[in-house]
């Protein structure tokens, strides 16, 4: 599974993580991973255990951008879109963490 990615936000230079959150036993939840900071793009090899496309659509994608000074936000994306669109595209307007 060949995915594009690409994440923007503003102001840039936001770390970006990645997790699998998974309500069916064939798929595992993961660990959030980093990413990259943004702007992110790339096309990359998507590969989950256990994951088929009869199930993507109890799996989901969750990105979280954090920068200092400003709030964490999270975006969750399913799994069964991501498949049939090849690509996870998001942006995040970063508050200011008063």
């Amino acid at each position: 599974l060949t995915i594009h990615w690409s994440i923007q936000s503003r102001p840039a230079g936001a770390d970006c993580y990645w997790r699998v959150k998974s309500s069916t036993p064939n798929v595992k939840n993961q660990n959030e991973r980093y990413l990259a900071p943004t702007p992110y793009e790339s096309t990359e090899t998507f590969d989950i255990k256990g994951l088929t496309y009869n199930n993507a659509g109890d799996v989901q994608v969750e990105i979280r951008c954090s920068k200092a000074g400003y709030m964490d936000q999270k975006k969750v994306f399913d799994m069964l879109s991501v498949i049939d669109e090849k690509e996870i595209s998001t942006m995040f307007v970063l508050v200011k963490d008063e």
